[in-house]
């Protein structure tokens, strides 16, 4: 990992409407536009950082289905390419697209798009919600990104929550963990049955501390389609000394740069990685990559030729 990582945050406004799907179009404009002016103000980015799902906000019901890869790299991944080759920076984010056109179901898919404006792979989410189950399929493989700045993986979503999802990433070099959100939620204090807007955050902060590494969680803002709650935003970044940053619950755009001074300072006060029972990760990997299997595995269903 270099010495600072300068990463750009984008926590946006995300559109969704099980009815109509032509807010995906409002989306990838206003996530473009953000992406231009962040790069614009802001020399030497590493790494710009999208929430979980800014394309369609998961707004996908029986007649709004999600589009298959050959449209989303039309319509998604080739604008935001050329963003990307531009101003010679990384972005990664996370959107549900079907990789075999075929399907009904679609993946919740995490990608990195390159420097050169590329995508250079992708990482699927390995747990989902029940209303989930009918329309996208789990993750199976674990993929470390070895980009020019430091070892990334993706943990998208849920898997946020589960600290053997982070855990095996980092067993196999991860060294900053991308976490990309989209989560509605109330204050705790209101006592609503739905998860508090804090769980995730207080989750990810975890995920960085009991690893040491570099966490950045993003979240979006907005109506959600299938809650009456909103996007509570609240995206943050972490060290291994814990958090460094966190974004309000608006549109916002923010800098962190993350300093490898900050893993010296932690490894220098406890050497967790020394205390780690290295063959008791492999067994939770074991058990936890065959507890992702899909129930059914089509050709490309579940994205094991990209990961």
């Amino acid at each position: 990992m270099k010495d600072i990582v300068k990463i750009a945050i984008i926590q946006m406004e995300i559109k969704s409407d099980i009815f109509d799907s032509s807010v995906r179009d409002d989306n990838v404009n206003r996530v473009c536009s953000l992406i231009e002016k962040v790069a614009q103000e802001n020399e030497n980015l590493d790494c710009i950082v999208l929430p979980e799902e800014f394309y369609a906000g998961a707004g996908y019901g029986p007649i709004s289905l999600p589009d298959n890869i050959n449209k989303v790299n039309e319509k998604v991944f080739s604008p935001i390419g050329k963003i990307a080759k531009k101003y010679n920076t990384y972005i990664i984010g996370e959107l549900v697209s079907k990789l075999n056109i075929q399907e009904f179901r679609g993946n919740n898919l995490g990608f990195v798009i390159g420097r050169d404006g590329e995508v250079i792979g992708y990482q699927e989410r390995f747990h989902q919600n029940p209303s989930e189950v009918a329309y996208s399929y789990k993750g199976n493989k674990y993929k470390v990104f070895d980009l020019d700045f430091g070892k990334i993986g993706l943990v998208l979503g849920l898997d946020i929550l589960f600290p053997e999802i982070s855990r095996n990433f980092v067993a196999k070099g991860a060294e900053i963990l991308i976490s990309p959100l989209l989560s509605p939620g109330p204050k705790r204090e209101t006592g609503h049955n739905c998860f508090p807007n804090d769980l995730f955050m207080n989750c990810a902060v975890a995920r960085a501390l009991e690893n040491q590494v570099y966490i950045i969680a993003v979240n979006g803002v907005g109506k959600f389609a299938h809650v009456e709650l909103d996007l509570f935003g609240e995206s943050l970044a972490a060290s291994p000394l814990g958090k460094i940053l966190q974004l309000g619950s608006g549109e916002e755009v923010s800098v962190v740069e993350l300093n490898i001074r900050d893993k010296s300072e932690a490894c220098r006060n406890y050497q967790l990685d020394e205390l780690c029972n290295k063959e008791m990760c492999k067994i939770l990997e074991r058990v936890v990559t065959e507890a992702a299997r899909p129930d059914s595995c089509n050709e490309g269903c579940s994205g094991c030729e990209f990961v």
